[in-house]
């Protein structure tokens, strides 16, 4: 055996090595990603739910979490792209009223790789997880150029292997009534997942004003429409975004 294919051996173990050490400490899913190639070479976009247990302030958890994150991911070329938070829940389950919703950048997906994968990242994880009801990560798989702005819709839609487009279809029917726009949207998919569901797309949706969403909300065929759109994929969440630190309040009639 010659030493360059005893080298070619060796790294193929401490390969395989750091993918059962990614597993472990993330997922599979994770751990699918770090093994590929042209992903770890890419650019890559990763959203992140997170929801605060009720006896943590958002201050604290801002301070204990939120910043030294944010110093990791700058560490690591990367750069906290947005976060909003959400201000109301117009379908899905108590889970789904996630505290945090944010979008971070980095320049390769080995850059991503090496912060999960980090002592400092571990550690800073253990000392939050009792702060956390719940806590998701997720690639955005086309590259959006963009900063929310605000109050957004944004459309949570797991469907497995059938296509989502008769459920879509039902929901822009009624957002377009109230001008609603669509401002972006990705696939998803899922590096970690405490528990929800393994979301596959993401849909968000603009208003020119306020009013246009309250009466889009309060509107009886998009309840029915919601419903039946519900009943078309596994799985539905929709909700109304807003910055997180906005002291506007959505009044619902």
């Amino acid at each position: 055996m010659n030493r360059g294919f005893r080298y070619f051996l060796v790294f193929c173990v401490a390969l395989g090595i750091a993918g059962l050490g990614a597993a472990y400490t993330v997922g599979w899913d994770f751990a699918s990603f770090a093994l590929d190639s042209s992903r770890r070479e890419a650019p890559v976009q990763v959203l992140r739910l997170e929801r605060i247990a009720s006896s943590i302030d958002f201050s604290g958890y801002e301070r204990e979490w939120l910043q030294p994150m944010g110093d990791l991911i700058e560490s690591h070329s990367g750069i906290p792209v947005s976060m909003v938070t959400t201000r109301h829940l117009v379908r899905g389950q108590i889970r789904e009223r996630w505290d945090v919703l944010a979008v971070e950048q980095f320049s390769s997906g080995q850059n991503l790789i090496d912060l999960l994968t980090s002592p400092p990242y571990r550690e800073l994880r253990q000392s939050i997880e009792y702060r956390q009801r719940s806590s998701a990560l997720y690639i955005l798989e086309d590259h959006i150029d963009f900063t929310w702005r605000g109050k957004e819709v944004l459309f949570f839609l797991a469907f497995g292997d059938s296509a989502p487009t008769s459920s879509i279809e039902l929901l822009e029917s009624v957002l377009r009534k109230f001008k609603g726009q669509e401002l972006w949207r990705s696939g998803l998919t899922v590096l970690r997942d405490q528990d929800t569901p393994d979301w596959q797309l993401v849909i968000s949706f603009g208003f020119p004003d306020d009013e246009y969403m309250l009466e889009w909300i309060n509107d009886t065929e998009q309840l029915t429409n919601t419903t039946i759109a519900n009943t078309l994929v596994k799985r539905l969440a929709i909700v109304v975004t807003d910055l997180v630190d906005s002291d506007e309040i959505l009044v619902l009639d």
